[in-house]
């Protein structure tokens, strides 16, 4: 899906797949494609993407899903 996840005017590609979602953004950098796996990122068996609070859910310590947002091109956990 597109989505501004970090807020910054312009889409980005989140997409996300699998039984134990695995979750990757990819944006134009310049004249680049970038990309991230946020699980990997995070250390996540879990990582989804909530599209109506433009937040991210992930399991980063078992069995408890924390959400998450994007800030300053840095992942903020949210309390």
């Amino acid at each position: 899906m597109e989505a501004d996840v970090d807020q910054d005017g312009i889409k980005e590609i989140v997409a996300t797949i699998g039984t134990a979602a695995e979750t990757s953004i990819y944006k134009m950098d310049k004249e680049y494609l970038v990309s991230a796996n946020l699980n990997k990122v995070m250390n996540a068996a879990i990582v989804m993407y909530d599209q109506e609070s433009n937040t991210f859910k992930a399991e980063v310590t078992k069995d408890e899903m924390s959400q998450w947002k994007i800030e300053d091109d840095q992942l903020v956990p949210i309390p």
